[in-house]
Order: structure tokens, then sequence, then C-alpha cells
């Protein structure tokens, strides 16, 4: 009998410890499904946001926050309308992050890139492209041809998107910093000539604040290079005034000393005749000075 009783209690033993074992196992299997599903979430891009950056395998520079942000902002700049009629432009801003050029030039690169990737739509043709070469350390923002006739180009780009503080942070390599200033200050630009999301706005007012400080100092400039020249006029005029009056007071002091020296020379030439006239009668008197003496 305690035989039996003992079997009987290693089977519900056994049973007890299979089902705590199954019930672990389909608790942990859950717990997989479900982080499984927050990884998904987490990771899948919003299906209305397009990835407008690509990195090379060897380029991977830009920090996954930057990559969000500049996605953010590249979103909304594909809203941008016109300013006059409000049409949206289809615009397109990529960013493209390559370790080498391949030995070709970054101008042939970048338009070769542009055209295959087919940035901004055919009826616009607003599309702008960013190249990045790292290895290369060249750089080149590509602009469709309907910017053509805009303040967004290559000249703007080179004074007001590129300088000493890209520069400078492309030679410590903080990537995020320069590619953001790249694109940002490049929308900026855009921003004159389209109307932006709101959020973009403040990129084209920086872009203005600092054209009409531009704008400012030029015309400081101008003011004092004015002055400048009339202050040389000025100067030239007294000169030259002063040069004519000395020139008069010379001409008229020599005219003075001409017309004493000639009324001298008149009253010698007089005082000469005299003298020669008499000393001519002399030779006709019958007897000279010395017989009539005696």
């Amino acid at each position: 009998m305690i035989k039996k009783y003992l079997k009987v209690v290693m089977i519900m033993a056994t049973f007890l410890v299979v089902s705590v074992f199954s019930l672990n196992s389909k608790e942990i299997k859950a717990d997989t499904s479900v982080l499984r599903t927050i990884q998904s979430v987490t990771s899948s891009p919003d299906s209305n946001q397009q990835n407008y950056i690509q990195q090379s395998a060897n380029s991977q520079v830009l920090s996954k926050y930057e990559i969000t942000t500049l996605n953010a902002d590249l979103n909304q700049f594909s809203q941008s309308t016109d300013k006059k009629t409000g049409e949206l432009l289809n615009a397109q801003f990529a960013v493209c992050v390559v370790d080498r050029l391949n030995g070709a030039s970054i101008e042939d690169y970048s338009q070769n890139l542009f055209n295959t990737k087919q940035i901004g739509d055919k009826a616009h043709n607003k599309g702008i492209l960013l190249v990045v070469a790292i290895e290369d350390k060249q750089y080149r923002v590509q602009l469709g041809d309907g910017w053509k006739g805009t303040v967004l180009n290559q000249d703007n780009i080179q004074d007001y998107v590129f300088g000493d503080s890209l520069t400078e942070m492309l030679r410590s390599e903080n990537y995020d910093g320069a590619i953001s200033q790249i694109v940002q200050r490049t929308i900026g630009i855009a921003g004159q000539e389209v109307t932006l999301a709101q959020p973009l706005q403040s990129y084209a007012d920086a872009y203005q604040s600092i054209k009409v400080q531009e704008a400012i100092e030029r015309s400081e400039y101008q003011k004092q290079l004015e002055d400048m020249v009339s202050i040389l006029s000025h100067t030239i005029a007294i000169g030259f005034g002063i040069l004519l009056g000395t020139f008069a007071i010379y001409a008229i002091a020599r005219a003075v000393i001409e017309a004493i020296a000639i009324k001298k020379y008149k009253k010698v030439k007089e005082i000469l005749d005299v003298d020669l006239s008499f000393n001519e009668d002399l030779e006709f008197l019958p007897n000279s000075v010395e017989s009539l003496a005696h």
C-alpha cells in the first residue's frame, strides 16, 4: 500500500513540475513576443516620413538623432509652396555621404548622382542634393535647374552656407554639426524664393537678418567711401586753388619785376643816349676843352 501511495505522489509531483515548467515557458515566449513588438514599433519609420539621408557602408558618420532631426526638416521642406500661387513645388532635398569620389570631381559626381536619383519633379525641378565625401574631404550642394535665376545659387551657397565654422567642424569630424549647418542654411536661402513650412521659417529669417545686416554695413561703407571721396575732392580743390594762386602771384610778381627792370633799362638807356650824344657833340667843336682851358 505504501508503495502504491508513493507512486501516486510521484506521479502527482511530476505532473505539477511539468505544469509549472509549461506555464513559465509560455510566459517567456509571451515576453519575447512583446519585446519583438516593441522593437518593431520603435525601429520602423513613420509611414508619412520619407528618408532623405543616404550613407555608404564605410561612411556612417551621422548619429541616429541627427538623422531623425535632418529627416524631419527635409520632409517639411518637401512641403514648400510657390510664394505667388501657393502651388506645392514637390521640392526635395537629399543628403548623400560617401567615403570617396572614385577619381571623379565633386561637380561631376554630384551632377551624375542628382540625375540618377531624379531629385525633385520634372515640372518644377526644385531638387537639392548635398554630397559629402569623407575621405576626399570634399562637399557640394547640387541644385536643380528650377533654382536658376534665384538667390539660391552657388555664389550665395559659397558665401553663406560654407564658411570658416563649417571648415572647422569638418576638420574636427563634427559631421552632425557640419551637415546640419549646410542643410539649415541652404533651406534658409531657398526660403527667400519659396514659402517654407512654419518650423523652417526661422532658417529663412536668419538668412534675411544677415542680408539686412550686410546691407547696413555696405551702406555705411558706401557712406564712408563717399565722405572720403568728398574730403579728397575738397583737398584737391583747395590744393589746386593754392597752386593756381601761387602761380598767379608768381606771374604777377614776375610781371612787376619785368616792368621795373624795363623801366630801369629805359632810364639807363636814356642816360647812355644823352652821354653818347654829348660826346658826339664835342667832336664837332672847333677847339677842344683843353685848349679852351688855356
